[in-house]
């Protein structure tokens, strides 16, 4: 991004307290949508993120664990959503795939997509991925530089990372580079301080991206990786929990606002492709 590019930008990112219209699955909606619309779910100590794109079917990236899944199912049926396009698991923890079993029962899926990490899950997702295959879901394991494109062809999700599971589940993590004409946005999910920093050399062009979820509920930080979010829209889907983050010292090294689903409930972020507006719950 130029740097009057990002003059543009940061004059056109503005912070709003208001109500979205509620987006529907019926086909005028569809066609009158013209931005992509991220919804981070307050789904307490987990991760849930709803895509929105434009003429396309909604992509549910996470589900939370199965006590906050209500959270989301309420939203879907409030705003007539009975179906998801696809529904993308970054990992297999529990409050991050632990309410997909009761989503699966509220809403069918088309596709499912997953790290292909089998051996470090918690329990119930061998039940989880049980009941897709009995479904007749569609499978298919997402690795590094993997790319899903969706209608319109300017909407478009990368997967940057994991290339091999050799390390922990979190370490594991599906990173995803969410792309909408000019504006991107950055999925972290769980990952460490180590493939932060591993992200970074690898794609130094992150240090363009848009928005940018810290990683883990607000977990480690690389030092790099803090400096990337600096004056960006920074987000993070966290909740109450026994490890007693965030962690102060790691979000100091952030500058800027960060914007919380703990402290503003659930966070949307709407971009026509050219400039993002943010909004929250409880603001």
């Amino acid at each position: 991004m130029s740097l009057k590019r990002q003059i543009i930008f940061k004059v056109m990112v503005y912070y709003c307290v208001i109500c979205l219209p509620a987006w529907g699955q019926s086909a005028n909606t569809v066609d009158q949508q013209k931005d992509l619309i991220i919804k981070v779910f307050n789904v307490g100590y987990g991760d849930a993120i709803l895509l929105i794109p434009p003429r396309s079917s909604p992509i549910l990236v996470d589900t939370g664990s199965e006590d906050h899944v209500h959270v989301i199912v309420d939203w879907l049926k409030e705003n007539d959503v009975d179906h998801i396009g696809s529904l993308i698991i970054t990992h297999p923890h529990d409050d991050h795939f632990g309410g997909a079993l009761r989503l699966l029962d509220a809403v069918s899926f088309k596709k499912f997509y997953y790290n292909g990490d089998d051996q470090q899950a918690d329990q119930g997702f061998d039940q989880l991925m049980a009941k897709i295959m009995e479904s007749g879901i569609p499978v298919r394991v997402l690795k590094k530089d993997d790319r899903l494109s969706f209608k319109p062809d300017d909407f478009s999700i990368t997967t940057l990372h994991p290339q091999t599971l050799d390390h922990s589940a979190n370490e594991n993590s599906m990173v995803l580079l969410l792309r909408y004409k000019e504006i991107s946005v950055l999925l972290t999910a769980d990952i460490q301080p180590r493939q932060q920093l591993a992200l970074l050399k690898i794609y130094p062009a992150l240090a363009e991206t848009d928005a940018v979820q810290i990683p883990h509920h607000g977990g480690r930080l690389d030092d790099s990786f803090a400096r990337l979010m600096n004056n960006k829209i920074i987000f993070m889907s966290t909740g109450p929990n026994e490890y007693q983050k965030p962690y102060k010292e790691e979000i100091e090294k952030v500058s800027g606002r960060i914007f919380r689903t703990d402290l503003q409930g659930m966070i949307t972020l709407t971009t026509n492709g050219y400039d993002i507006k943010v909004s929250t719950e409880n603001e």
